[in-house]
């Protein structure tokens, strides 16, 4: 992952248990995802109507990783956020 010509590195074992890990790379908030099951790695910015969002883990749906925003408690597939 590169932003704003800063390269950070997440290896998988750092992210297979919580499916997730936050970082600031170049200073930008960012989520990185992965699903242990489909073997798929996603980054997105977690900003839902303009604001910071906090996702949980909640379980699967299709063999895809899904987690909820703590505001509404929408479930995302981590595949497609």
């Amino acid at each position: 992952m590169e932003v704003n010509n800063q390269a950070h590195e997440y290896p998988i074992q750092n992210i297979e248990y919580h499916h997730q890990i936050q970082d600031t790379p170049g200073g930008k908030l960012i989520i990185v995802t992965y699903c242990t099951v489909c073997h798929t790695g996603r980054v997105f910015e977690p900003i839902v109507n303009g604001q910071l969002e906090t996702f949980l883990l909640v379980g699967m749906d299709h063999f895809n990783t899904m987690f909820e925003d703590k505001t509404t408690g929408s479930w995302w597939r981590q595949v497609n956020g």
